[in-house]
């Protein structure tokens, strides 16, 4: 995985480091894949957080931060979940067999801060 320099564009402010996740692909028994985004960083109990998709081109906004410019372009929210009481936030989604073989571009966003994690490239 990799990630980039964090600066964000389009006049917004920049994604905010309050978060961190780590993206996993797991092989399922069946041979389907699964994405994992676990968001660890003592999130507020019940804060949404989604995991969003996009291109590699800075500037891209979610609907419900819009002021936060993500290091994503045509984002689109893949996963969503609610930190549990502990504060973690698990998000997992079905990898469609179309998508094998490429490389997305991932942002978690803490929906309530509107705070994002760096850009992470996974190959699928």
């Amino acid at each position: 995985m990799t990630s980039n320099d964090g600066v964000g564009t389009g006049g917004r402010k920049a994604p905010g480091r309050g978060i961190e996740a780590d993206i996993v692909v797991e092989v399922g028994a069946q041979g389907g894949q699964r994405l994992t985004a676990t968001i660890a960083e003592h999130l507020i109990p019940g804060t949404p957080v989604a995991l969003i998709v996009g291109n590699g081109t800075p500037g891209g906004a979610v609907e419900r931060c819009p002021e936060l410019a993500l290091d994503l372009g045509a984002p689109r929210v893949l996963a969503q979940a609610i930190a549990d009481e502990s504060g973690r936030a698990v998000l997992q989604r079905k990898i469609p067999a179309g998508m094998a073989g490429r490389t997305v571009y991932l942002q978690a966003v803490d929906m309530l801060a509107c705070s994002a994690t760096p850009v992470q490239s996974q190959a699928l």
